[in-house]
């Protein structure tokens, strides 16, 4: 008698623990590290906080020398070399609206540590000011230096979590960011240097934003 009590106190006790309600397990924290091959290449550390939230720490560095581009300043030919510098730590929030999808909206806050475009400028044609026949040889070079604000945002969209579920994923960005309005100084006789600064600040006004298209590899870590 004592042996059947014992037994139904246990089934009893099963009973009501199986249809006690489970707590849904939220996925651990996961830390990963990506490569990113675009506008400015290079790494960062990721953690993704929730299926909704991931975050970025982001470093990257781009050089490029020599680009040979023709300018027309108020309708002045400009034969140019250029070499552009920009480098940028960043701080992202990606924001995957559909949880379990890889879409998400990214945005940002950048600092730059470098963003300078150095132009070296020869007259392309010759050209008549205040009456006067100014050729080519006449001018020599132009030095000018263009820069952008050290801060700046970004906004973008992507594909990919911020860290893959598996060992190794992959995704990329579109997006832009802003950079502020540019500022310009030249390297040139006294004489001629308050026009040409003038004339390259009013063709540069508009160059606020820099577009960003970026392909990222990435591979999760911990855990």
């Amino acid at each position: 008698m004592k042996t059947i009590t014992l037994i139904l106190l246990f089934s009893g006790c099963y009973d009501s623990a199986s249809q006690a309600p489970v707590e849904e397990k939220h996925p651990p924290l996961s830390f990963g590290v990506g490569l990113n091959l675009g506008v400015i290449p290079g790494i960062d550390a990721g953690l993704q906080v929730s299926r909704f939230v991931g975050t970025r720490l982001k470093a990257g560095y781009f050089r490029y020398n020599d680009y040979p581009y023709d300018v027309y300043v108020q309708s002045v030919k400009l034969e140019t070399r250029s070499s552009l510098k920009l480098g940028a730590v960043e701080i992202l929030g990606d924001v995957f609206p559909f949880g379990s999808g890889l879409f998400r909206v990214t945005g940002g806050l950048a600092i730059f540590t470098r963003n300078t475009l150095h132009i070296r400028g020869y007259l392309g044609e010759t050209i008549y000011y205040e009456g006067q026949e100014i050729r080519p040889e006449d001018v020599g070079f132009i030095d000018a230096d263009i820069s952008w604000k050290r801060a700046g945002a970004y906004l973008g969209i992507g594909m990919g979590r911020t860290v893959p579920k598996n060992r190794v994923g992959a995704g990329f960005d579109l997006g832009v960011y802003y950079m502020g309005k540019p500022s310009v100084d030249v390297n040139y006789t006294e004489e001629y240097t308050p026009e040409i600064r003038q004339a390259l600040q009013e063709y540069v006004e508009p160059y606020k934003f820099l577009p960003y298209l970026n392909v990222r590899v990435s591979f999760r870590l911990i855990p």
